[in-house]
């Protein structure tokens, strides 16, 4: 009971700026309403890889990785779009298994061999699988200029002659209108729909991409569309007023399926699960696109709110308990000052914690490699230096601006009397300088305050007279403390050390 009496202000402060603190967490995190949308896809786009998996460094998902992904889709599709024919084959098999349809592709690059490999394997599994319902022969190859038109056309053709399925290939919406002469080679159209990439602002994107969508269906209104790719991703650079965001992807996606809902449209929602390895080849925002996180959790809901930051509660309460304790350390040490200067303090203490705690949740909000977790390392260590130092800062300023009273009082010292100074010989030293510039120093020092002093004026061997002779002249008007010396070699600065080292000093000196 006497420790509650005691420390009650410090304990009040404590708890008022922690709930503070919680309560700008929710109010700034607080949940969006948005626009529900069916728990029904037509289609992802599938890639299956882990955290820490990559086709860059050979490194794949085991078949029972990729069956479990399987298994979390199909309470949503029952069709998926795969990208290559080399990797991860036994994505079709297990998909067969469950009743997914698969819409196959071969991937396709510069490299001829390559193409060739990819494109028989495609064309093998098609003869094979019966849930293949179509191919895509090539993924933005002529986006990224890998191949030019007619080398698409060619391995178009190929494909058609043998595959039992209808025959794509797969590119933005540009790219098909202004290559006319690709869609007479194509069974149907398969168009990337990316409002992000165009800098639309997501409250506008959706409407953008039906209008894309439309403008392919009047250019050719005989082929059928098939919407490979269309989504939002979480995470990623501003680029024009497109925001990559949790809330944004999920406002986009929920738009997109509530107004298809209806309407016969086929289409991949991109994509099904984040895929951390594209951040090399795609930039930051390649790894966002999923509706599950890379550990295959659901990013978003399909109805209900929205919160800006899934995991703000735990940074929240985290940082609160965290600094409860520092800040009521604070609150006891400063106890003499005023509430202003205790809150203030506890206020800066909070804020340089949250920082801390956001900072080291990064890894738990992007997908870090080691590079990134060792800069991360480094950065901690900056932020603790700068806060401690922002905090010895911050203790002088609050003794300053809301101290009530202060404890020490500083006074000017009594001056000594003349007779008890100590004997100060001031030396100025000049070579070749302004006259003027001079004498106005050495009349700041006749200014001098004190009494038992003397100034030597040393003229370093300056040989226009015009220069040193008006010192002179002005020095021989000055008590005899002020000498002058205009040094014109070695010898006269030896006179000048004899001078210094003869002179006898006072008695007063001797005190």
């Amino acid at each position: 009971m006497k420790f509650i009496n005691k420390y009650s202000k410090a304990l009040l402060i404590a708890l008022a700026v922690t709930l503070l603190h919680f309560g700008i967490w929710e109010i700034i995190n607080r949940a969006l309403p948005l626009m529900d949308a069916p728990r029904i896809v037509n289609g992802f786009a599938y890639s299956g890889y882990q955290i820490g998996q990559s086709p860059q460094e050979r490194k794949y998902p085991s078949t029972n990785e990729i069956l479990k992904d399987l298994e979390l889709l199909k309470p949503y599709t029952n069709r998926i779009r795969i990208y290559g024919a080399l990797e991860n084959p036994e994505t079709t098999a297990l998909a067969a298994q469950l009743g997914l349809k698969v819409t196959a592709g071969a991937w396709l690059g510069p490299d001829k061999e390559d193409n060739k490999r990819e494109l028989d394997a495609l064309l093998a599994r098609t003869a094979l699988y019966p849930n293949i319902e179509r191919i895509i022969v090539g993924n933005e190859a002529m986006l990224r200029a890998d191949l030019n038109v007619d080398e698409m056309i060619g391995y178009l053709e190929e494909a058609k002659r043998v595959s039992r399925v209808p025959v794509s290939t797969a590119e933005p919406w540009h790219v098909w209108l202004r290559y006319p002469q690709l869609v007479k080679h194509v069974d149907f159209i398969t168009v990337h729909l990316l409002p992000y990439h165009e800098g639309l602002p997501a409250e506008k994107a959706v409407d953008y991409a039906f209008e894309r969508y439309r403008e392919l269906m009047d250019k050719y209104p005989r082929k059928k569309i098939v919407i490979g790719e269309i989504g939002w991703p979480s995470k990623g650079p501003t680029i024009d007023a497109s925001v990559a965001s949790n809330v944004n992807q999920a406002l986009f996606v929920r738009e997109f399926l509530a107004k298809v809902a209806n309407e016969n449209y086929d289409y991949y929602l991109m994509e099904a699960i984040d895929q951390p390895w594209k951040v090399k080849i795609e930039g930051w925002a390649g790894a966002y696109w999923g509706m599950f996180d890379a550990e295959r959790h659901e990013k978003y809901s399909l109805h209900g709110a929205v919160p800006k930051d899934l995991r703000w509660v735990s940074k929240a309460l985290w940082g609160s308990l965290l600094a409860f304790i520092p800040i009521f350390f604070v609150a006891v040490r400063f106890r003499q000052w005023g509430t202003g200067a205790q809150i203030s303090l506890a206020v800066l203490l909070q804020a340089c914690i949250t920082v801390l705690v956001v900072t080291w949740n990064l890894p738990g909000d992007y997908y870090y490699s080691l590079r990134d977790m060792i800069i991360l390392v480094g950065l901690i260590m900056a932020l603790l230096m700068t806060s401690a130092v922002l905090m010895i800062y911050a203790v002088e300023f609050s003794e300053v601006m809301f101290k009530g009273y202060w404890i020490r009082a500083y006074t000017p010292a009594e001056p000594v009397p003349a007779e008890k100074q100590a004997f100060v010989s001031i030396h100025l030293a000049c070579y070749n300088e302004p006259p003027d510039m001079v004498i106005t120093t050495i009349k700041s020092l006749v200014n001098l305050d004190y009494q038992n002093f003397e100034v030597l004026v040393i003229d370093n061997n300056t040989k226009d007279e015009s220069k040193w002779k008006p010192v002179e002249a002005y020095m021989a008007t000055l008590p005899d403390n002020f000498k002058f010396y205009h040094l014109h070699n070695g010898q006269a600065l030896r006179r000048v050390r004899l001078t210094l080292r003869c002179k006898k000093p006072t008695r007063a000196q001797k005190s």
